[in-house]
Formats: structure tokens, C-alpha cells, sequence
């Protein structure tokens, strides 16, 4: 097997990204889709200067020293614009959320004033400006607020909604299969029949798929057999874009995916990567179908998916960060090693990251935990806990 780096698989990859088409659709169905094109903000949020408590809207200059008295001249909720503008000695009522009236800068809070009729007293001096959200402190109109190829998480269809967009270009859901190969498997939640095991690597690969803005349209299981890996191959040729095949990629007896595709007319792009996990990872195309073909192995299959994934589907890649190592390293071999790891944010903010004692890739509970991939390199010098490394970000950093 001749293996290539991780960096040129990756650039293969790239050279045979699915194409995609631009949709437009409205707000409420963009949850789970990928944007075609920037959203920028349609008006500035807040609108005006909004009042962030419940008090009185007052200008600065009145209220420096405490006991300072003001006449109420008004008072304005959220919804309302204020009536009129406030002069020196005057003060308005103000809710949470209104905009503050003309000539006032300040909020003093109503637990801080003591009022009688139309009249307060504050109990405190102020400084500076307290309560205020100001004009377009959030973002401002025309702000480029999410870029093409984001994924729209629940957090960002808030903000395109605050913008005042109501309508999204998204690219269209790409179609993907997964083609599981393994005498052994079976599906979860029955009974097992000897030697079987639960099959695990289609439910992660495919929540993994819709991030990168795929539907699943099929997965299909294989035995061990030309024959039935050929039949799929068949009767996924005019539904799918992008087939990930799991299993059968190495070079054993059992091993047949790679060779029933080339027998289908399939062109390897590239057969195996210099890589740990992810060894007998490869490529191919016929037409417009491109094949990804996975390791069995649960935490290989899903570490080398994520690898891929962003460049055949044109989503954004793993983040890559510095971080320091909290334990020593070994040197490493002829292949690159992506080592499962746990990074967080420690109490002076540095980025730090430690791998998980086991690296077995057969481990799922392992990649359960993970959130970041430690990059060693090819012949890679060995490390001193405290030393920097490099990582790759798969999940949330805590």
C-alpha cells in the first residue's frame, strides 16, 4: 500500500468537492443548513440606546453627586419612542428594553431614587454613564454577521433573526449513503448472536454528515460477499453524491469494498494515508459519485470522516490551535499520529490539551470524551509536558 500524507490526501480531496446548489428558504427551515452566501445584518441592533433596567432616564451631568432632584416629566416602556426630550433637572420613568429620550445618557436604577409625586432623589453619585445599551453595540447594519459555508446552529438562527433577515441562501443538502461492510454486525438493541457486535460507526457518521450539510438517503449493510457489495454499489448510483464505505478497506482476505469499486469503474484517487488512526483510508470517483472509503475501526472511521469531510462537502475544516501539553509525549514514528485528546481553557486562558492513556482505536468511549485531535508529526521529536503542540478542535472547548 502506498500511503501519502495527511496533507496531500486532503488536497485530493479538495480537487473533487462535491458540487453544490445554492437554495433560498425561509428562516424557520435553515436550522442544520450550510449558507451559500454571507448574512449581513438588515438594522442596528439595538435600534437606539435602549435602557438595560428598570429606573429613571437621566442626564449625567445632574446626578454626579448624590441627593440630586429631578422632575418627572414622563415615563416610556419597550415598544414605546419616547415624547418629548429631557432638559436639565428633568428625569422620565423608563422601563428595560425602551430607548432612552433624547438628552439623557444615564439610567439610575429605581432602587437607587426615592419618589414623591412627580419628583425623585437619588440616593448616589455617579460617575460615569451606568444601564445603557448603546446604538448598534451588539452589531450595526450592513454588519457581516455569519460567512459562507457556516453551519446555521440554533444560536446563529437567533442572530440572523435579530438582524431582521427572513429569508437565507443555503446550498442544498448534498445526498449521502453509508455502506456498512461486516459479517459481524448487527444492529443495536436486540439480541446479539454469537460473535456478533453492535454496529455503532453509521449512527456517529451520520450526525456527522448532516453537520457538513448532507441528508443520509441510505445505509445499507454488506456481508463479506462481491456480491452484495456490487448490488449496493448498483443501487446507490443514482441516489447518492457521496458514499462512505466503513470496513473492508485494508488488504485482508475479508477486505473487498476498494476492489468491487474499481470493478465498478471506480478511480482511486489515493489508497492510504500516513496517518494513525486511518491507515487504509481512500478515495475514488466515477462521474459525479465520489466514494470515501473508512476503517472499520470506530474511532478511525470517525477521526479520518472528520479529517475529509470539510473538503468534499466544502464546509469548514477542523480548527487548528496551539496548545501546551499537560503530560510528556513519546517521539513518533513514520506516520502522522492524531492522538484523542481533551483540551480546555485553563484559569490564565491558555489553551492546554492531554491525551487520553488509551489510543486504541477500537476505543469508542474515548472518542466519546474527545474534543481535539493532538497533530504529531511524522518523526517527531519527543515532548516535555508543559511544551506546546499542535491540535486540531473537534468539539467544544470547556
Amino acid at each position: 500500500m502506498t500511503l501519502i500524507s495527511l496533507e496531500e490526501a486532503q488536497k485530493i480531496a479538495a480537487e473533487h468537492e462535491l458540487l453544490k446548489t445554492a437554495v433560498e428558504i425561509a428562516l424557520e427551515d435553515a436550522a442544520g443548513r450550510i449558507l451559500a452566501k454571507p448574512v449581513f445584518a438588515d438594522v442596528d441592533r439595538p435600534f437606539s440606546n435602549l435602557s438595560a433596567m428598570d429606573g429613571y432616564a437621566v442626564r449625567l451631568a445632574d446626578v454626579v453627586d448624590a441627593n440630586a432632584k429631578l422632575k418627572v416629566i414622563g415615563e416610556v416602556a419597550a415598544g414605546q419612542m419616547p415624547d418629548k426630550a429631557i432638559s436639565a433637572g428633568e428625569c422620565m420613568r423608563i422601563f428595560t428594553g425602551a430607548p432612552l429620550p433624547e438628552g439623557s445618557d444615564h439610567i439610575v436604577i429605581q432602587e437607587d431614587v426615592t419618589r414623591s409625586g412627580d419628583q425623585i432623589i437619588t440616593e448616589l453619585g455617579y460617575a460615569d454613564a451606568e444601564f445603557v445599551r448603546r446604538k448598534g453595540s451588539d452589531f450595526a447594519r450592513n454588519d457581516e454577521l455569519i460567512g459562507e459555508g457556516a453551519l446555521l446552529t440554533p444560536a446563529a438562527l437567533s442572530l440572523i433573526a435579530a438582524a431582521n433577515v427572513g429569508n437565507l441562501e443555503v446550498y442544498a443538502p448534498l445526498r449521502a449513503a453509508i455502506l456498512m461492510n461486516g459479517n459481524e454486525l448487527q444492529s443495536p438493541g436486540q439480541d446479539l448472536t454469537p460473535g456478533a457486535i453492535p454496529e455503532s460507526n453509521s449512527y456517529g457518521l451520520s450526525g456527522l454528515l448532516r453537520s457538513h450539510g448532507c441528508d443520509v438517503v441510505a445505509t445499507r449493510f454488506v456481508s463479506d460477499s462481491r456480491t452484495d457489495i456490487s448490488r449496493a454499489i448498483e443501487e446507490l448510483s443514482d441516489s447518492a453524491d457521496l458514499i462512505l464505505t466503513v470496513g473492508g478497506a485494508s488488504v485482508g482476505d475479508h477486505d473487498l469494498m476498494r476492489p468491487c469499486f474499481t470493478d465498478a469503474g471506480f478511480g482511486i484517487q489515493f489508497s492510504g494515508v500516513a496517518v494513525r488512526p486511518g491507515k487504509p483510508t481512500w478515495l475514488a470517483k466515477r462521474g459525479t459519485q465520489v466514494v470515501l472509503g473508512l476503517p472499520g475501526n470506530p474511532a478511525s472511521s470517525f477521526v479520518c470522516a472528520q479529517l475529509f469531510l470539510p473538503f468534499l462537502s466544502g464546509t469548514k475544516p477542523l480548527q487548528e490551535r496551539n496548545a501546551l501539553c499537560r503530560v510528556d509525549l513519546k517521539a513518533n514514528g513514520r506516520r502522522e499520529h492524531l492522538m484523542r485528546a481533551l483540551a480546555w481553557i485553563d484559569d490564565h486562558g491558555t489553551l492546554v490539551v492531554e491525551p487520553f492513556a488509551s489510543q486504541d482505536s477500537g476505543n469508542i468511549s474515548v472518542l466519546a470524551k474527545s474534543n481535539a485531535l493532538i497533530r504529531r508529526p511524522v518523526e517527531a521529536t519527543a515532548v516535555s509536558s508543559g511544551d506546546q503542540v499542535s491540535v486540531l478542535l473537534t468539539g467544544e472547548l470547556f
